[in-house]
């Protein structure tokens, strides 16, 4: 019988990929990272009001010093970065008693219902500042 506390089966590896097939699929999930990074940089560009060629060399730039300080895969960085800052701010808002003069409000759907309609302004605005 085996002591399952030795079995090395249960520790996800940490060593970095040593085959073709594990390196090409890294290379994908990069590159479909960047696309997504490159269109969220470009919107909040716009939205700042600086252009989206700043926004998505932002993007870029924060994504640059991320992989030199080493990332985890927690860590939240690139162009969402601005809106977990934003949720921070919502949720911190709502805990110091935002919605007590509505005891019947639920705080999960006033934070999901906010998001959405941020993401609606976001598309909104790019799509009308872009015509």
């Amino acid at each position: 019988m085996q002591d399952s506390s030795s079995s090395s089966d249960d520790v996800p590896s940490t060593s970095p990929p040593n085959n073709h097939v594990s390196i090409i699929k890294e290379l994908l999930a990069g590159l479909t990272v960047s696309f997504v990074a490159i269109s969220l940089g470009a919107a909040f560009g716009v939205m700042s009001e600086r252009g989206a060629l700043a926004g998505i060399l932002s993007a870029g730039v924060i994504a640059l010093i991320t992989a030199a300080l080493g990332g985890t895969r927690i860590q939240c960085s690139g162009p969402t970065a601005p809106m977990t800052a934003l949720t921070i701010v919502l949720i911190a808002a709502i805990n110091s008693g935002l919605l007590k003069d509505h005891p019947d409000a639920s705080p999960v759907q006033f934070v999901n219902m906010v998001l959405v309609l941020l993401h609606v302004w976001f598309t909104v605005s790019v799509s009308t500042s872009s015509v």
